[in-house]
């Protein structure tokens, strides 16, 4: 049975729904800058991905919940949730650069209107959310590695047998 893992539950869960409300704004705040006031393929593209980043975290949080409660083998397991974190990491390295390029765009270009600090904000706050999302599996793959050797019985103690020896 794996220990608490509420902490990271609670990292990943946060991670994705502020990777899917940054977007969500991105394509609304760039949608109403253009003017555009009807349902666009952009408009759905914003939207869907809001709503799968929304359910990734919903899932997340259920799976998360389900690995508490379950005698699991964290070993085996702690090499997924690796796994997970670094394509998560390397959604956040992708971010970077975008969010580099409109962030130099929005100082370097000469302000004509535009909401050209929007997106950068925006990708930046992708950024950040990838990154927890990336600390919390990262996290939740070493806590269970750590309650698999305890359970295996080749954790370090502290304490000495004879240390739980009430004294006479």
């Amino acid at each position: 049975m794996a220990g608490s893992l509420k902490r990271q539950r609670l990292l990943i869960a946060l991670g994705f729904i502020v990777v899917a409300v940054a977007f969500g704004s991105q394509i609304a705040v760039v949608d109403y800058q253009s003017g555009i006031r009807y349902w666009d393929y952009e408009g759905f593209f914003g939207a869907a991905y809001t709503v799968g980043y929304g359910f990734l975290a919903w899932a997340t949080w259920a799976w998360f919940t389900w690995l508490e409660r379950n005698p699991i083998s964290g070993t085996s397991l702690a090499t997924v949730l690796k796994l997970f974190a670094i394509a998560n990491l390397a959604f956040a390295v992708g971010l970077v650069s975008v969010t580099y390029y409109w962030a130099h765009q929005a100082i370097s270009l000469p302000y004509d209107g535009r909401l050209s600090i929007a997106i950068p904000i925006t990708d930046g706050l992708q950024l950040f959310g990838f990154c927890l999302v990336s600390a919390g599996l990262w996290s939740a793959a070493w806590s269970l590695r750590a309650d698999a050797r305890l359970a295996s019985g080749h954790g370090e103690s502290i304490l000495e047998p004879a240390d739980l020896e009430a004294p006479v």
